[in-house]
């Protein structure tokens, strides 16, 4: 997983960069808020590591058992949402 701010790149730009110019594999993008974040207790850091648009999640210093369950949280905030761009058949880039 990778995280971008939205406010700089579209979805589709996120995937172009992940899978083109980082060489990672992806099968679309989701996303979830700052705001959903935050109600989890979970920290957004624009830290631009690597390049501007990059964002950490800095979860809560929890044990393994409870940051899986905000994990899975956000993975069902994501899918409520709907994917941004994707899903895509294998493993592809357009």
């Amino acid at each position: 997983m990778s995280a971008y701010d939205g406010g700089q790149v579209s979805p589709q730009e996120a995937y172009r960069h992940y899978t083109s110019e980082l060489g990672g594999h992806s099968v679309g993008v989701l996303a979830v808020s700052v705001e959903e974040c935050a109600e989890l207790g979970i920290e957004v850091d624009y830290d631009g590591s690597g390049f501007p648009a990059h964002v950490s999640l800095r979860f809560p210093l929890v044990s393994r058992s409870a940051t899986i369950r905000l994990a899975r949280q956000l993975v069902k905030l994501a899918m409520a949402r709907g994917w941004l761009h994707g899903p895509f058949v294998g493993d592809t880039a357009e």
